[in-house]
């Protein structure tokens, strides 16, 4: 069994368990909204941008911002070469007679996730500020995942390469951030003259 037809199979029973309970179906709808998670991980760095008791907290947190601001940016141009190389269509496309379609029909390529790669790399520059937030947030960017499986969007593999590469990008756009520390202490500074930090 090659790692496709694994993969298949998996995303089929996961989807099989659909339209069996209109409360369940309901639930995995909402969360499979793809501005639900991605909006909370969005309203996460407004809020770590304008929060610390002090100056040099403040300063530390909009640091983390900024790098969570470049992992959103570098998931989308990663997610932008991988459908250039490979588009790969979505399940219901494929798997018609197998796949209970339960969300809209998505127009670009399901792999990797797009939303569920954002969401992971906010969450895990967001770990650097507080374990427990960042934990929170990657276990729901996993139930995000799980959600787009469920409704047949998305193939297992679409989900777990995107949360392994957003955990990636999210790491080195932290390592970045506070290698060059000293260069964005400056732009911060001008940031400050503004009144916008």
């Amino acid at each position: 069994m090659n790692i496709l037809s694994l993969d298949r199979q998996i995303t089929i029973l996961v989807n099989n368990f659909s339209r069996n309970s209109i409360i369940f179906d309901s639930s995995f709808q909402i969360l499979a909204n793809d501005y639900f998670f991605p909006v909370i991980s969005a309203l996460s760095l407004f809020f770590l941008w304008f929060s610390g008791g002090n100056q040099n907290i403040r300063l530390l947190n909009q640091k983390l911002v900024l790098a969570g601001l470049l992992s959103i940016i570098f998931s989308n141009l990663v997610v932008f070469l991988f459908n250039l190389i490979w588009e790969r269509s979505r399940p219901y496309e494929i798997y018609t007679d197998s796949i209970n379609l339960l969300f809209y029909p998505s127009t670009d390529p399901s792999f990797p996730s797009n939303p569920v790669m954002v969401c992971s790399g906010i969450f895990i520059v967001l770990f650097k500020f507080k374990k427990s937030f960042g934990i929170i947030g990657l276990f729901l960017t996993v139930i995000f995942g799980i959600s787009k499986i469920y409704v047949g969007v998305a193939f297992i593999s679409d989900v777990f390469i995107a949360i392994i590469l957003g955990v990636i990008l999210g790491f080195l756009c932290y390592k970045f951030i506070f290698f060059f520390s000293r260069y964005f202490d400056t732009l911060f500074k001008w940031i400050r003259i503004f009144g916008l930090a």
